[in-house]
């Protein structure tokens, strides 16, 4: 009789342990799942700030060659030198604070429009539904959260 409890419980241990291991697996399944889905996320949060950046300097060769002030153009090259090397640590650390710039040209002092991304922060911070940010803004209820989720993502990883 004791020898056939015996047998029971290993036979329990082993299924309790198989059981256990395929658990691990799925975790480990989701999770890289999850680091790949971030990735994506910031892949693509990254090239829209590329593409932000090229647009921002192509606005202002056109107001240096409006203007034919070489000193313009000699801050764009620093600026665009500075923003390539900045590592993705540094940009996630602008997309959460806010966007808005100024720049001094002859003394006068003109304001950057924000970003898509900063104004819907902004919103956000003000206390704005998806909804109401999506129409303030004339754009997807999707891109609001894919916003959202990510400097969300970012906050807990920093």
């Amino acid at each position: 009789m004791t020898s056939l409890l015996l047998i029971i419980s290993f036979l329990i241990h082993i299924i309790i342990l198989i059981a256990i291991f395929q658990l691990v697996k799925q975790i480990q399944q989701v999770k890289q799942f999850k680091d790949k889905e971030t990735e994506t996320m910031m892949l693509q949060f990254l090239n829209e700030i590329k593409a932000e950046n090229k647009q921002l300097q192509e606005q202002l060769v056109r107001k240096q060659n409006q203007t034919g002030n070489d000193q313009l153009h000699n801050e764009l090259i620093k600026t665009s030198a500075t923003q390539q090397t900045k590592s993705d640590d540094e940009i996630s650390e602008l997309v959460g604070t806010d966007l808005q710039m100024t720049d001094l040209v002859e003394g006068k002092q003109e304001q950057m429009e924000l970003s898509m991304e900063g104004k819907v922060l902004q919103l956000n911070e003000e206390g704005y539904s998806i909804e109401e940010i999506a129409e303030k803004l004339t754009c997807g209820k999707t891109e609001v959260e894919l916003i959202l989720n990510l400097q969300q993502k970012l906050k807990l990883n920093t």
